[in-house]
């Protein structure tokens, strides 16, 4: 079973490898992640806001700006940019709510 990641989700990713490549810490325009990474622009900028939002990302205005990590790669974990992409991931629906799930009475 593989797992269905969203656009936004991928693009996210594409965006947050481009960001980490940058091991100078220089800010990078959203154009040059879009033109690198051949994600549209317009869609681009949303994410890269959302992941502003969940300090994943900062960003800077003006010449010069753009977006960097907001710490070390190595300290972001996919699963949590996945998650905060997509919402909760559950692998069977009944983690997250156990009404769901016919077999309740026999898990353990």
């Amino acid at each position: 079973m593989a797992l269905r990641l969203s656009t936004t989700t991928r693009y996210g990713l594409r965006a947050l490898i481009e960001l980490a490549k940058n091991r100078e810490g220089e800010f990078i325009s959203l154009k040059e992640i879009s033109k690198r990474q051949k994600i549209p622009i317009r869609y681009l900028e949303n994410i890269m806001l959302k992941l502003v939002g969940g300090g994943i990302v900062v960003s800077s205005r003006g010449k010069g700006g753009g977006f960097k990590l907001s710490r070390d790669p190595s300290e972001i974990k996919i699963s949590d940019v996945i998650e905060f992409l997509e919402g909760p991931i559950s692998l069977v629906p009944c983690l997250e709510d156990s009404s769901l799930c016919s077999r309740t009475a026999k898990c353990e």
